[in-house]
């Protein structure tokens, strides 16, 4: 059954990236530095 217990594994780890990206994501609206701030500072000034 060793197969299982891979399969836990990768699904674990998934688990794991998809938490820290959507930390990182969560971090990067809330300082600001999200995918849109060159162009929203564009507009700024």
């Amino acid at each position: 059954m060793s197969g299982d217990s891979e399969t836990k594994h990768i699904i674990q780890s998934l688990a794991v990236n998809v938490t820290i990206a959507a930390a990182k994501g969560a971090a990067a609206v809330f300082t600001g530095s999200g995918c849109h701030a060159g162009r929203d500072a564009a507009f700024v000034g």
